[in-house]
């Protein structure tokens, strides 16, 4: 399975800096204004990439391979909107866990 990076989700997408806490865990939602002026939220569910692996190991799952592709699609605007390059050249917008249950 696959999530949005945890390290991508505390960084500011404009000045590429931590804008909280990684250790913020839980609950996070935020309003996104869309380009014809209509709100929508957006709910996230914040976690390290401990809390994951032990959640994983916990219910009996063994993991086999932790993947962060570096993924660079410049030519994809829907893409640039979330992750943008000057991000992704820091930190890859995703994580990729696959685990088998033992």
């Amino acid at each position: 399975f696959s999530l949005d990076h945890p390290f991508s989700a505390i960084m500011d997408r404009k000045t590429v800096k931590p804008v909280r806490s990684y250790y913020r865990t839980g609950k996070l939602e935020e309003i996104d204004i869309w380009p014809d002026r209509s709100k929508h939220i957006f709910v996230m569910y914040l976690r390290k990439v401990s809390d994951i692996v032990n959640s994983l190991i916990n219910v009996g799952f063994s993991i086999e391979k932790i993947i962060e592709p570096l993924e660079i699609r410049k030519n994809d605007p829907w893409k640039a909107k979330f992750y943008p390059l000057k991000l992704v050249k820091i930190i890859g917008p995703t994580i990729i866990f696959k685990a088998k249950k033992n």
